[in-house]
């Protein structure tokens, strides 16, 4: 299989006779050989760089540094298009350079204008986001669905120009309809963490908070999505987890979740690099069946497109013994799954109370970073992690 899918169980046993809650941690890990890709395809990035006046100095010549990375990550051939808003001139818009198709000469001539990029007046954030969504709409009816397209989005402040959060939310949903998966890089202390929040739920998106401690720290992020949009490999990935009608299914995390019952859920995983590992954590409510003995209780699948990439089954055993259902129990699977629910939640209370029993070390640190973020009141680390859990990607912290 060219995905490889395992599932863990917090229960080996459900009880005959009443329900049973069962959660699951499901991995999905993309192995990449070259035979079973669907090939590589030349990225489009667009990066939306804040240009007002709070960012002069070292925040501005950070994010400079940060596009001029990108040109040299991508490959010939790429799509890529520098943006900064918040200018005295053009509206407060302006395209710093375009590459149609990415090479030498354009990387060069990219390169020079976006050394004379300087910080100078408001932020006209929904502007420079509607402005993104035309080209990305350009380039789908110029080039067709089948490229990974990337928004990056650069702030340090509040948006100056429209202020209703639904009218972001709405850019994001026509955003996440062209397939647009966004990288919002707040930097600072004086951004609006939950504005890119909601424009992250919306979309296919994370929010990355950068201090101003760590600012280089921002270079490092821009550099790894980048590379992740490079190494490609699946497009535009869904999993699908189906079970019997008489039980239900919760989901937590993992993607987007684009249809949902009570037996049924379909979420969206987006694009899949070369080892790329996602977890989507969640439960089935199990109800009794008429009989002791083995059960399926579930199908999972993976997809892109046409193409299955990886599916199994759930099976349970149905038994009617208490002690034996506790002694087929894996704990530490249940409380990453509670621990996962409640940070998503917003519940550190729960996150706290089952992070002693997380056994998975990545998670761990992610879980230990948003209850510590959380205990100081900084917010947009917190919703940093959220966003990262929602997505499915645990890295650490």
């Amino acid at each position: 299989m060219p995905i490889e899918l395992s599932v863990d169980l917090s229960n080996r046993y459900a009880l005959v006779n009443e329900p049973t809650r069962v959660f699951f941690k499901i991995t999905a890990r993309a192995k990449g050989e070259k035979s079973e890709t669907i090939g590589r395809i030349a990225p489009a990035i667009v990066m939306l760089i804040d240009a007002s006046g709070s960012m002069r100095g070292n925040k501005i010549e950070t994010a400079k540094a940060a596009a001029r990375d990108i040109l040299y990550l991508l490959p010939d051939g790429s799509y890529i298009n520098v943006i900064a808003f918040g200018l005295f001139r053009q509206g407060g818009i302006e395209s710093i350079g375009e590459c149609f198709e990415l090479d030498d000469r354009c990387r060069s001539e990219l390169e020079r204008s976006v050394a004379r990029l300087d910080a100078e007046d408001g932020t006209p954030l929904y502007a420079a986001l509607t402005r993104a969504l035309d080209i990305f709409r350009e380039l789908r009816a110029r080039k067709g669905k089948e490229f990974p397209a990337r928004l990056y989005l650069l702030t340090d402040g509040i948006p100056t120009d429209v202020k209703d959060v639904t009218m972001y939310e709405d850019l994001a949903k026509r955003l996440y309809s062209y397939g647009v998966e966004t990288v919002l890089l707040g930097i600072g202390d004086d951004y609006n963490e939950e504005l890119l929040r909601k424009i992250a739920d919306a979309s296919l998106g994370v929010v990355e908070h950068i201090s101003l401690e760590q600012l280089d720290h921002l270079r490092h992020l821009v550099k790894h999505y980048t590379e992740k949009a490079v190494h490609t490999v699946y497009r535009s990935v869904r999993l699908s987890i189906s079970v019997p009608p008489i039980d239900a299914i919760e989901v937590y995390s993992g993607g987007k979740v684009v249809e949902s019952s009570s037996s049924s859920v379909i979420v969206d995983l987006g694009d899949l690099a070369e080892g790329d590992e996602i977890r989507i954590y969640g439960a089935i409510i199990v109800s009794p069946r008429k009989a002791i003995g083995r059960y399926v209780i579930g199908t999972i699948s993976i997809y892109s497109g046409e193409n299955v990439l990886a599916s199994r089954q759930i099976e349970l055993e149905f038994i009617d013994n208490v002690d034996k259902l506790r002694e087929g129990s894996r704990p530490e699977v249940a409380s990453e799954a509670m621990a996962v629910a409640g940070l998503v939640r917003g519940d550190i209370d729960l996150v706290r109370r089952t992070l002693a029993m997380v056994k998975d070390e990545k998670l761990r640190r992610t879980l230990q970073l948003a209850v510590d973020a959380a205990g100081r009141g900084d917010r947009k680390t917190l919703t940093s992690a959220i966003t990262k859990t929602l997505r499915g990607r645990v890295e650490g912290g």
